[in-house]
């Protein structure tokens, strides 16, 4: 078993949890509108806010909030590099939006986080066709513990097969991947184009 993940945090957006203050009208901020008008300084503020801008004040990021974020990295005024979205609740309506904002020359992140939320092979075969895209240029993919079967791997497994994939690492681990699934990947993991050092199945059946 092969494990990675990215420790660089600066630039990073990492969005979970709940707020933990009742500063209303701190940040003047419409993603609806793609304005954009003022941004703390702070980073651990800054952090606090968005969530609470992105869900409403409930405990966990939905297929709303994600939708307001792929706005955010196309509009070329905010590059993270890390987009953290573990422990949430989105679907793969959510990961549609986010699919849709890493294939935009603007979207400029290189590490997703989507661990723990409600993501099927529906999700999956919108970020294999983002990880297939010239734009896209994240590195890092985490999907543990969601529900993909072989069919979704089957989808990131032509990604990998893509010379315009730049995908490095790949956390599939507790999901539901089986044999045939593996024997996708093997033979992605035969072709030129795949750049993948770093994969975890872990957990599977």
């Amino acid at each position: 078993m092969c494990y990675w993940k990215d420790q660089h945090l600066s630039s990073t957006l990492s969005v979970g949890g709940s707020p933990e203050n009742n500063d209303e009208d701190t940040v003047s901020c419409d993603l609806k509108s793609r304005k954009l008008t003022w941004w703390p300084t702070d980073e651990d503020h800054y952090l606090r806010i968005l969530l609470k801008v992105l869900t409403k004040r409930k405990r966990k990021l939905t297929d709303e909030g994600a939708k307001h974020i792929a706005e955010a990295l196309t509009i070329g005024y905010w590059y993270p590099h890390w987009l953290d979205l573990s422990l949430n609740d989105v679907t793969d309506e959510g990961v549609k939006h986010i699919a849709e904002a890493l294939s935009s020359s603007h979207c400029r992140f290189e590490s997703l986080d989507l661990s723990w939320n409600e993501v099927t092979d529906e999700g999956v075969k919108h970020i294999a066709e983002a990880l297939s895209s010239s734009h896209c240029r994240f590195e890092s993919l985490d999907l543990d513990g969601n529900k993909v079967t072989d069919e979704g791997v089957k989808h990131i497994a032509e990604a990998l097969s893509s010379s315009h994939c730049l995908l490095k690492s790949l956390d599939l681990s507790w999901n539901e991947v089986a044999d045939e699934g593996v024997k996708y990947i093997a033979e992605a993991l035969s072709s030129s184009h795949c750049r993948l050092e770093n994969l975890d199945l872990d957990g599977n059946k």
